[in-house]
């Protein structure tokens, strides 16, 4: 059981105050608890837009491990280069290939392999493919690699968040809305 060792997720560290919060607590509370794996949303660390390379190392430094995206992940172009090297950086799978990053990234905990996969919702947001049939293809391709998955599922609206979530139920071990 994953409970043993708790994953931590944060949602949204948003500008200089959420990467602030994570220096300050992140190492803290993987002590106080136990965290075998910490994953935060990047996508407006930057000044509320985007990611850099060093925010992105700021924010490994200070104890996250995994960092997923949404529509903003791009948004600084001098990050182009980074994004397509650094796996822990997990983009919304469900945006064209030719996006730039990696679909998932896998990590190697305590109790077993988990995958973190990223998505973007379709209502109110960029278009993207169907995160529903991006979802099924990348489970199929994973399933057998790995002990456990997550989803950060990167949607504006709430009813899309509870579709996906119930539509998901059985098939992975947690999903997070952001």
């Amino acid at each position: 059981s994953l409970h043993d060792a708790l994953p931590i997720f944060v949602g949204d560290v948003f500008a200089s105050a959420g990467r602030h919060v994570t220096k300050v607590k992140i190492k803290e509370l993987r002590e106080r608890y136990d965290i075998d794996l910490c994953i935060a949303n990047c996508e407006n660390a930057a000044s509320g837009r985007g990611i850099t390379e060093k925010i992105a190392a700021d924010l490994f430094n200070n104890g996250i491990d995994v960092l997923t995206g949404g529509n903003h992940l791009w948004d600084r172009k001098e990050s182009f280069s980074y994004l397509k090297m650094e796996r822990r950086i997990v983009k919304p799978a469900n945006y064209p290939k030719k996006a730039i990053g990696f679909n998932y990234f896998i990590s190697t905990t305590s109790k077993g392999k988990v995958a973190i996969i990223n998505l973007c919702g379709q209502a109110f947001m960029n278009v993207a493919n169907s995160p529903f049939i991006v979802l099924e293809e990348l489970i199929e391709e994973i399933d057998d690699k790995v002990d456990y998955i997550f989803v950060d599922f990167h949607a504006e609206a709430t009813s899309e968040k509870q579709s996906l979530g119930r539509y998901l139920d059985g098939w992975i071990s947690a999903m997070f809305g952001t």
